[in-house]
């Protein structure tokens, strides 16, 4: 379920991302792409930071939880995108 709701957030994050900032626009499918990228990658990273031994002592909430992860993964497939975006402008402008 959460895998699900950081691919979801991610794609989300990638569109507004691509919506945003225009000159970085990847298209649609591709912000989409690359925000489900991002938001897997803020999935792992989440995953991985939970269950570390300092924040396995801290008792949060599931819907904190998932607040987290909604934020992250959005923020991850926003991230994501603009790097892209970044990344194809400066290979085209040669």
């Amino acid at each position: 379920m959460e895998i699900f709701v950081s691919l979801i957030s991610g794609i989300i994050g990638g569109n507004v991302a691509g919506a945003v900032l225009k000159p970085l626009n990847l298209g649609m499918l591709n912000n989409s792409v690359a925000g489900l990228f991002g938001g897997f990658i803020a999935n792992l990273a989440l995953a991985r930071l939970f269950s570390s031994t300092a924040l396995a002592e801290i008792e949060a909430s599931n819907a904190a939880k998932l607040i987290l992860l909604l934020l992250a993964a959005s923020a991850g497939g926003f991230c994501m995108t603009l790097l892209g975006g970044i990344l194809r402008r400066a290979t085209f402008r040669r």
